[in-house]
């Protein structure tokens, strides 16, 4: 009996003794970890492969900073280091910052090497890690625990200086980003680097020219003549009287070289052999010039300003104005109105811009008929037809 139990014994001395030995191996050879970096994130600029791009570190730290001792670094892919880690990085391309919330960090102090409340920001190229060394005064506080810490690199970080170098990324892949260092905290980000997706689009070359009728009412010089986007129609008009009528032009190309809208009548208004001159106005306005035209016709005074002419008027843009400056201030329905009179296609006259641009462009413009005749014009129904010419030039 003395000897079962003396073995028995023995055995399981032996097997405690194994116990606590695989214990104390366990244990003496578990790696020590600090407090773990909360919401610890890195967001991309951008993620395409071998792009250079910023980079917004956020996460909270339990621990916080304390002491002058503690540092706080950041190690891209520590596996490989594939990231491109460049020796002009410096702490001008870097801000750090902290804060109760993330959006209201608020940025630190940073220079090559630490000293009285100025923290020390160091780049290793051959392991693309960034350590941060806090102040030389350093105390409780320095970074609040639990508070926000956001760390900016590349050119979105612009406290004290705004950053000109960024970090380049590897290739298609995902990739470790580290936070750790002596404060006591640490965690592990991922990052996706993935390649960017390619969007083609095809332009045409574009043209829209529209010609619009517009209610008398509406135009600049208002008139109770409506006109249509294909027919003016002054009726039976009262001599030695203006007769206004306006149509509404809008045109749109992306034409590197911008456009011109030209004007000019088919022949002078016609009626069997019988036509209405085109007149000069109050004296000076041709196909050329623009000028003032006030008064009408006259039997009594002698005056002779009989004829047919427009003026313009931009709506949108600058087009008529571009086409002729004088209708910048003696624009249609303008203290002083000037017009000119329309090219005439059946003599050989040269169609005239009414509306221009050197550049890609919209723009609408209202273009406004005046008719006036003396009392001994022949009786008859005249026509003329007005033709406008769109031509847009691309390069």
């Amino acid at each position: 009996m003395k000897l079962t139990y003396r073995k028995m014994f023995d055995r399981r001395f032996r097997y405690l003794l194994v116990l606590a030995l695989l214990a104390s191996y366990v244990v003496g050879f578990t790696p020590a970890y600090g407090a773990v970096a909360n919401d610890f994130k890195d967001t991309l600029s951008d993620s395409r492969p071998s792009t250079a791009a910023n980079h917004t570190i956020q996460f909270f730290t339990p621990t916080g900073v304390e002491t002058s001792t503690d540092t706080i670094t950041v190690e891209f892919a520590a596996s490989g280091h594939e990231f491109t880690v460049t020796s002009t990085l410096d702490y001008t391309d870097i801000d750090l910052a902290s804060g109760a919330t993330c959006s209201g960090a608020v940025d630190k102090t940073l220079a090559a090497s630490a000293s009285s409340s100025v923290w020390g920001v160091a780049v290793n190229t051959g392991t693309d890690t960034i350590t941060f060394t806090a102040p030389t005064n350093a105390a409780g506080g320095e970074i609040t625990a639990t508070h926000c810490v956001v760390i900016e690199i590349g050119t979105n970080a612009t406290a004290g200086a705004t950053g000109d170098k960024q970090i380049t990324n590897p290739a298609a892949g995902v990739y470790n980003v580290d936070v750790a260092g002596t404060f006591g905290d640490a965690n592990r980000a991922k990052v996706a680097i993935v390649d960017g997706v390619s969007v083609s689009v095809t332009v045409p070359s574009l043209l829209v020219f529209q010609v619009l009728g517009v209610a008398g009412a509406d135009c600049p010089i208002t008139s109770s003549i409506n006109s249509s986007a294909t027919s003016i129609d002054f009726g039976t008009i009262a001599q030695e009287d203006f007769n206004n009528a306006c149509q509404k032009l809008r045109i749109g190309t992306n034409a590197q070289d911008g456009y011109t809208v030209t004007v000019q009548t088919a022949q002078l208004l016609t009626s069997g052999s019988d036509t209405i001159a085109k007149g000069t106005c109050d004296g000076t306005c041709s196909d050329t010039t623009a000028a003032a035209w006030a008064n009408t016709v006259n039997a009594t005074t002698g005056a002779t300003n009989a004829g047919f002419g427009y003026c313009m008027k931009n709506i949108l843009g600058d087009g008529a104005t571009t086409a002729d400056a004088a209708w910048g201030t003696n624009y249609c329905g303008a203290g002083s109105t000037y017009f000119k009179t329309s090219a005439n296609a059946g003599a050989s006259e040269t169609a005239r811009a009414i509306l221009s641009s050197a550049t890609r462009a919209l723009d609408v413009a209202n273009i406004e008929y005046r008719l006036n005749v003396s009392p001994d014009q022949p009786e008859g129904a005249y026509t003329t037809t007005v033709v406008y010419v769109a031509t847009p030039q691309f390069d």
